[in-house]
């Protein structure tokens, strides 16, 4: 199974995503009968950190609560992992692929 929560971590609050997290846990427990055993972090913000130690903060922050809180393990996204680019776009698709999660999600779905 595979469950997706979208949030703006910069908009909304910590609690309240919290909240909504516990909540889809738990419809899934009951649904599946399973645990969610891990927790893919993306999205623009999520790599931002290499070059703003707030977002690197932020990413840290909710590794920590999801593997504390719900016993995860937590990961880091990359929308860009199965997809050919020229070698020399290595380092632009590393900082722009979370950022482009979606789009590429939605452009995949076509194929």
């Amino acid at each position: 199974g595979f469950v997706s929560v979208t949030h703006n971590l910069e908009t909304t609050s910590r609690d309240l995503v919290v909240v909504e997290i516990e909540r889809i846990v738990r419809l899934y427990r009951e649904k599946y009968n399973k645990d969610i055993r891990q927790c893919i972090l993306a999205g623009g913000k999520i790599l931002a950190g290499r070059a703003d130690s707030l977002s690197d903060s932020l990413t840290r922050d909710w590794s920590d609560i999801l593997r504390k809180r719900f016993g995860m393990e937590v990961k880091i996204g990359n929308p860009v992992q199965n997809i050919l680019y020229h070698p020399a776009l290595r380092n632009k698709m590393i900082e722009l692929g979370p950022a482009l999660a979606v789009a590429l999600g939605l452009a995949m779905r076509e194929l």
